[in-house]
């Protein structure tokens, strides 16, 4: 075990360098044991490995794994270890998720990342889970259901990192049904919250096009 150990921190030393290559080689020659305790972790690293190559498929496959190592190991690990694995299995198919909208494959993330919303305890980056969830309902043009996840994101989460681009989907969710006043409301708010923002440009042109739209 001690060897796995040095061999999986050798791995993420290559991964935080971004010499995934070298990562991947170590994770390889690790996930040859098929017994090591750093089996599951090594697939879930290998997946970010993958991930950040732009090796979608592939990565899905290893975040895969990784979750259903990581369930396994929930029926054997002490409790010291049962929350680790717990993480690791709910990260990977929130990864898993994540691969599916690279892939362009909506259904699936929906499939990956709609059980993360029940979840006991929950993750710890729910906003994230409504917010990719919202994406893939929006390509799959259910726009009321992915408005029900922007708002989600934008009202339960109002320090998320990620609220701008909730209310940027959001208003888009709204003028694809239509819905005109409050795709203004909702682009309006976009530039509100930051008038300087990556959207905020857009948002104040969209808002427009929406109260004329709403005046046809």
């Amino acid at each position: 075990e001690q060897r796995d150990d040095m061999r999986f921190r050798l791995s993420e030393a290559h991964y935080a360098q971004t010499d995934y290559d070298k990562a991947i080689a170590q994770l390889q020659t690790l996930l040859s044991q098929p017994n090591s305790a750093y089996r599951a972790s090594a697939l879930f690293l290998l997946g970010d490995c993958r991930y950040a190559q732009g090796q979608y498929q592939d990565a899905a496959a290893s975040y895969e794994q990784a979750a259903a190592q990581a369930q396994a190991d929930l029926s054997t690990a002490d409790a010291a270890r049962r929350d680790d694995a717990l993480r690791l299995a709910q990260d990977s198919r929130f990864r898993t998720g994540l691969c599916a909208i690279h892939l362009k494959d909506y259904a699936g993330a929906i499939a990956a990342l709609t059980p993360l919303l029940r979840e006991n305890p929950p993750v710890a980056y729910l906003d994230q889970v409504h917010y990719w969830l919202a994406e893939a309902l929006f390509n799959q043009q259910q726009y009321a259901a992915a408005i029900a996840e922007y708002q989600r994101v934008a009202q339960d989460f109002p320090q998320s990192s990620i609220r701008a681009e909730a209310l940027y989907g959001l208003a888009w969710a709204h003028y694809s049904l239509q819905e005109w006043a409050q795709a203004a409301a909702a682009f309006e708010q976009v530039y509100a919250a930051d008038p300087r923002g990556e959207f905020a440009a857009d948002s104040l042109f969209q808002a427009g096009e929406s109260l004329l739209n709403a005046e046809d």
